[in-house]
């Protein structure tokens, strides 16, 4: 996603809520959540998984680590697997369900 439409879309009204829980404590974040289909070719056998990610502002998880635990819409849990510092501000975290 370009960066300026990741602008548009966190101060939109777009984003939702996200509550991560970090070294430091559990804080709620607004943030632009995706959980993207992906299908995979392994040795001609056919896979198929999610890759759930979010966008958020980096200056609001500065201590943010492998494993920490986001959860979305109250009830679902996923944690952090991959943290991309994606420039101007903002961060994907790409996520997993384990």
């Amino acid at each position: 996603m370009p960066e300026d439409v990741a602008d548009l879309m966190l101060n939109s009204g777009a984003e939702q809520d996200a509550v991560v829980t970090t070294a430091s404590g559990a804080k709620t974040i607004k943030c632009i959540y995706k959980n993207k289909y992906q299908a995979a070719k392994i040795n001609m056998i056919d896979f198929e998984s999610a890759n759930p990610y979010m966008i958020c502002a980096e200056s609001d998880l500065t201590d943010v680590a492998h494993g920490d635990a986001v959860t979305l819409l109250e009830t679902e849990t996923l944690y952090v697997r991959e943290i991309q510092p994606h420039g101007n501000n903002k961060l994907i975290l790409q996520l997993s369900f384990d």
